[in-house]
């Protein structure tokens, strides 16, 4: 886990990001603010303890970046001629040594910002230079948090990455501002490089000041009444307490600007650019949510003033935490830079790291050669360990395969003739089923004509037997398709076809639902539709009278457990034979 950690005067801000395809993802961030420090020698152990509450739980090796800032870190823009590569490199080295003095109580570093070209024909460089107590107090803090510090690098570089990665190429000058509480750091860009950097010992506090000094209050309750009173806009009627405050603050918001004034005139004299004009500001930090700021410096500098939003372009996880930190965004400007720096973007472009050679030499390491090439050869061994226990079991497995594929053997074969046996089953009764569905009619006539011997009673006469076609007729309730196939667990199923539905669904005369998936091939055949007519007339005053009589006969004529049904569709008095009605029942042979 990489993290950027911005460690202020009263906060500490803590992001973590891991980079995309497309960009940078947040993972967490977090903002703690720190409790007061009794004496100096106590902030490190404040600092480490705040740092800690502000991480993400985890039992694995932390790795970061931490920004420097104050009076203890400086800034300076060199010039170097257009030489060899090897001769530039020597002269920077010569610089910094040069800056860096003899007595170790300082680290330096640099980095280029400009190559020769055409219309540039020197080189640009940055020299930094930090005081070796302020610097090992910060890698002390990262470490007691349990932190290991790769970096630590300049705020106002920082404030360029997190700039540089969130906002397109802009045309003319812009000069990005981070107002921290006891700190400015500002970043001055052109064509979307790195031109110019510096920080002022000074920042928000002096709003602050001024409204303690006027009001003769402490500093935390000067800095709560600016939070909620303070503002720099045109004055209107409203809370009095807003014009208490607003003679100090603009008396601050002077300072402020006397600040920038001072440190535009620097880089024309630093980049031997006397024609050099700020064309946009970009606010950033706790400071710059002081309200009516930037349309004060706007019309004061005479140019636009925007608050920088470093997660613009940022993928934001769901984090309760991110998401408040997204209404006040200029906060993290400073992490949200270490943090892409320390996902390794920014290593070989405006960037520098003022630390000890010993924390040098160990990022070195795991940055080089030397170090991939071991992991590499872990990786490889790994690979090749992985390859040959893979190999193993599955030689190993393939001899239990063959095993147990020949004790199955017979088995196996078995299940094959059964299967064979089924089938051809299902062959056979589906033939047998058709075959005896053609002789159903023939059989249902003898049937019928064997009945009516028997139940016909005196007075009534049958004129007409004949063996009808009942699928042409309307209302054929019968369904006509007939179907045979096996079912797990229930064998061989014959069965009438009442619907077939969507998705291989058969509904049959019974109600039942059968999935085609689940029982596999489904035999099915068409069945004659046949019936018996029998026509005739019956004396009216037969026992028990002609319509119980004709009941009767239908009733001895049915026979549900074969499937035979009698209905009697037609009867009506004669009218050339008094007191005789004609008949006509038909038996539906299914």
């Amino acid at each position: 886990m990489t993290l950027g950690i911005d460690v202020g005067a009263s906060a500490i801000k803590v992001v973590r990001l891991s980079r995309t395809m497309k960009g940078y993802r947040v993972l967490g961030a977090a903002r703690r603010r720190m409790p007061a420090v009794a004496s100096a020698g106590d902030f490190k152990a404040v600092a480490a303890r705040t740092l800690h509450e502000g991480l993400p739980e985890q039992d694995g090796r932390r790795t970061g970046v931490i920004g420097l800032s104050g009076r203890d870190v400086n800034l300076l823009a060199v010039s170097q001629p257009n030489t060899k590569p090897i001769n530039y490199r020597t002269l920077m080295r010569y610089e910094v040594d040069q800056r860096k003095g003899s007595d170790g109580d300082l680290y330096a570093d640099w980095c280029t910002l400009r190559s020769p070209d055409a219309y540039t024909p020197q080189y640009l460089a940055m020299v930094g230079v930090a005081k070796s107590s302020f610097v090992d107090e910060r890698i002390a803090v990262g470490r007691l948090a349990r932190v290991e510090i790769r970096d630590a690098v300049p705020n106002p570089l920082a404030v360029y990455t997190a700039y540089r990665n969130n906002y397109d190429v802009e045309d003319g000058v812009q000069l990005i501002v981070d107002l921290g509480a006891t700190n400015i750091d500002m970043a001055m860009v052109r064509g979307g490089r790195l031109v110019f950097a510096r920080n002022v010992p000074t920042g928000a506090g002096i709003f602050d000041a001024g409204i303690a000094g006027m009001s003769g209050i402490g500093a935390g309750e000067a800095e709560a009444r600016k939070i909620q009173f303070g503002s720099l806009l045109p004055a209107q009627e409203g809370d009095p307490r807003e014009e208490e405050l607003r003679p100090a603050l603009r008396t601050a918001a002077g300072q402020l600007m006397g600040v920038l004034q001072a440190t535009i005139q620097f880089a024309k004299t630093q980049l031997q650019d006397k024609d050099l004009a700020v064309d946009k500001v970009y606010l950033a930090g706790g400071g710059a949510r002081l309200r009516g700021l930037p349309e004060y410096l706007a019309s004061a500098l005479k140019v636009p003033v925007e608050i920088l939003d470093p997660f613009r372009r940022l993928e934001g996880g769901p984090s309760a935490d991110v998401e408040e930190l997204r209404r006040l965004p200029s906060d993290m400007t400073v992490a949200v830079g270490l943090a892409m720096i320390a996902c390794g973007n920014g290593r070989d472009e405006a960037c520098l790291s003022i630390i000890p050679d010993g924390v040098r030499r160990r990022r070195d390491f795991y940055r080089g050669p030397f170090y991939l090439v071991i992991a590499g050869a872990v990786l490889l061994a790994s690979l090749l360990a992985l390859t040959v226990i893979a190999w193993t079991r599955r030689h190993a497995q393939e001899s239990a395969l063959a095993e147990f594929t020949q004790r199955t053997q017979t088995t196996s074969r078995r299940i094959e003739d059964l299967d064979k046996i089924e089938a051809e089953q299902r062959d056979v009764t589906a033939k047998v089923q058709m075959l005896s569905a053609q002789a159903l009619a023939g059989r249902g006539v003898l049937d019928v004509m064997w009945k009516l011997r028997r139940v016909v009673p005196e007075g009534m006469t049958v004129r007409r037997i004949e063996l009808v076609d009942l699928s042409e007729r309307p209302h054929n309730p019968l369904p006509r398709k007939r179907c045979l196939f096996h079912a797990p667990g229930r064998g061989l199923v014959l069965g009438a076809v009442l619907k077939e539905g969507d998705g291989d669904v058969l509904t049959l005369a019974s109600g039942e639902e059968v999935s085609l998936a689940e029982v596999g091939e489904v035999k099915t055949w068409l069945a004659p539709s046949k019936g018996v007519q029998i026509e005739g007339e019956i004396d009216e005053n037969v026992k028990g009278g002609a319509g119980a009589a004709l009941d009767a006969v239908k009733e001895h004529l049915g026979d549900p457990s074969r499937g035979i049904s009698a209905e009697i569709p037609y009867q009506e008095a004669t009218k050339d034979k008094p007191g005789w009605r004609t008949f006509r029942i038909l038996v539906r042979l299914e």
